[in-house]
C-alpha cells in the first residue's frame, strides 16, 4: 500500500512540475502591443495586451505617427 501511495505522489509531482515549466516558457513570448488596421487607411488601433487599453493611432505622411 505504501509503495502505491509513493508512486502516485511521485507521478503527481512530476506532472505538476512539467506543467509549470511549460507555462513559464509560453508567457515570455507574448507581444505587449498589437496594431490593428481599420477601414480608414490612415488610422490604426493599438492594443496593450497586458491590460486591454486601446489607443487610436493616426498615420501622417508628414511627421510620422500621431497618438
Amino acid at each position: 500500500m505504501n509503495k502505491v501511495v509513493l508512486f502516485v505522489t511521485m507521478i503527481f509531482f512530476a506532472l505538476t512540475t512539467y506543467a509549470q515549466e511549460n507555462e513559464v516558457s509560453t508567457t515570455t513570448s507574448v507581444e505587449h502591443y498589437k496594431l490593428f488596421a481599420t477601414q480608414n487607411m490612415w488610422t490604426f488601433l493599438k492594443l496593450d495586451t497586458r491590460n486591454g487599453r486601446l489607443w487610436q493611432v493616426q498615420y501622417a505622411m508628414k511627421g510620422g505617427f500621431n497618438i
